[in-house]
C-alpha cells in the first residue's frame, strides 16, 4: 500500500524536480533525465521496502496466552482451524503433531480483482500457517488481561495464561495482498477465542457491503488533504495581498500620485481670478485642494500610483499676478462722420441709348 499511493507519486515528483532544477548546472537534459529516472526508482524500492517490512511483521504477529491447558488448546485450535474457510474454499491440515505442538495448515483460494476501469481478473492465493502450542510453567504463569490492556473485556481479570500460542504465516499474494491480511486477522481472532479467551463475537453489520475498499478511502483522504490544504494556502495569499495593499495605500498621499488636471471640475468655466476662493499660492482653487487632501477612491483597496510630474509634464513657468486696476478711465467720445447720398443723373441712360444708336424710346 506504501509502495502504491507513496511511492508512484514521490517517483514522479522526484523525476520532474531533477529534470527542472538540474540542467541547469550540467547543461544536459539527457543526463538529467536519467539521474531522474534513477533516483526516483530508488525512492520506489524504498517505499517497497517499507510494505516488506510491515508484511512481515504481520506474518509474525506476537504469541498470546491462553487460559486452556495444553492438550486441550491443542484440540480446540486444531477444530477450530479445520472449520474456518474463504468462500468455498476451506483450510487444509498438512501436518499434525501432538507431541511438538505443531500444526500445519494449508489454504489456496482465488480472488478477483479490478472491474472498475478494467475487467475483473482471478488471482491465485496461497497461505500457509504454522500453529505452535506450549505448555507454561505454574511458575511463569500471567494473568491474561495484561496482554490486553487498555480493553474492556468481562471475566478476563481472573484468567491465567496456561498454554502459549504462536502464528508463522507464509502468504504467497502477488500485487496486493488486502486479502492476506484479513485472514490472518481473522484467524487470530479465532484462535484466541478457541483458547479460552472471552472475546466478545464480531457481528457483521447490515450496510458492511457498502464499505467501500481501503484503496477508495485512502485515496479520498489524500484528495480531501489535499483540497484544505490547498484552501489554506489561498486564503493565506488573499490576506497578504490584502495586508500589503493596505500597507502601501497608507504609505501613499494622495497628493503625490493624482496630478491636478486628474481631478474633477465643480462647474464648466475656469474659476475667475478674482475669486475669493482662489489659492495664489498654489495658482489653484481651493476646492481643488480640498479634493485633492480627502480622495474619492473607487474601493478601499485603490492603490493610486507614484508619477514624476518632472518626466511627464514640464513645469509651468510662474508668472508675476497680473495687478489689476479697479479705478474707471474716462473714455472720450468720438466724432461719427457724416455720410452724404450720392448724386444719381437722370439723363445717363438716354445718353447711354445715344451712344449705342438705338432709337428707342426710354421706358418711362
Amino acid at each position: 500500500m506504501v509502495a502504491a499511493f507513496l511511492g508512484i507519486p514521490l517517483a514522479l515528483m522526484i523525476f520532474f524536480v531533477v529534470l527542472k532544477y538540474v540542467p541547469a548546472y550540467n547543461h544536459d537534459g539527457i543526463t538529467a533525465a536519467s539521474f531522474g529516472a534513477a533516483l526516483g526508482i530508488c525512492a520506489w524500492y524504498a517505499c517497497r521496502g517499507v510494505d516488506i517490512l510491515l508484511d512481515r511483521k504481520k506474518d509474525n504477529p506476537p504469541p498470546f496466552f491462553g487460559n486452556l491447558a495444553l492438550e486441550e488448546a491443542y484440540s480446540e485450535a486444531k477444530a477450530r482451524l479445520v472449520e474456518m474457510h474463504v468462500g468455498p474454499f476451506f483450510m487444509a491440515l498438512k501436518h499434525d503433531e501432538p507431541e511438538a505442538g505443531r500444526l500445519v495448515f494449508s489454504l489456496m483460494f482465488s480472488e478477483m480483482l479490478g472491474g472498475f476501469l478494467s475487467p475483473p481478473t482471478e488471482a491465485r492465493r496461497h497461505m500457509m500457517l504454522e500453529l505452535f502450542v506450549e505448555a507454561v510453567p505454574e511458575s511463569e504463569q500471567k494473568p491474561i488481561y495484561e496482554q490486553f490492556a487498555g480493553k474492556n473485556i468481562p471475566g478476563i481479570s481472573e484468567l491465567v495464561g496456561r498454554s502459549k500460542i504462536t502464528q508463522r504465516w507464509h502468504v504467497d499474494s502477488p500485487l496486493v495482498r488486502s486479502k492476506a491480511n484479513e485472514i490472518i486477522k481473522e484467524t487470530a481472532y479465532e484462535l484466541k477465542r478457541a483458547v479460552g479467551i472471552p472475546l466478545p463475537e464480531k457481528i457483521e453489520g447490515k450496510f458492511a457491503a457498502l464499505r467501500p475498499p481501503n484503496w477508495a478511502l485512502a485515496i479520498l483522504a489524500m484528495t480531501a488533504v489535499g483540497i484544505m490544504l490547498e484552501a489554506e494556502s489561498a486564503q493565506r495569499k488573499e490576506l497578504e495581498a490584502r495586508t500589503k495593499i493596505h500597507t502601501e495605500f497608507e504609505d501613499t498621499r494622495p497628493e503625490e500620485s493624482i496630478l491636478p488636471w486628474q481631478q474633477p471640475r465643480q462647474g464648466k468655466g475656469p474659476m475667475p481670478v478674482n475669486s475669493p476662493s482662489y489659492n495664489t499660492e498654489s495658482q489653484q482653487p481651493q476646492q481643488y485642494q480640498q479634493q485633492i487632501n480627502q480622495p474619492n477612491y473607487p474601493t478601499q483597496y485603490f492603490k493610486p500610483q507614484r508619477r514624476d510630474l518632472h518626466l511627464e509634464r514640464p513645469q509651468p513657468i510662474e508668472e508675476p499676478p497680473v495687478e489689476t486696476n479697479t479705478e474707471t478711465v474716462p473714455v472720450p467720445e468720438v466724432s461719427q462722420p457724416v455720410v452724404t447720398p450720392p448724386v444719381v443723373d437722370p439723363m445717363s441712360s438716354n445718353r447711354d441709348r445715344f451712344r449705342q444708336g438705338i432709337n428707342i424710346p426710354a421706358e418711362k
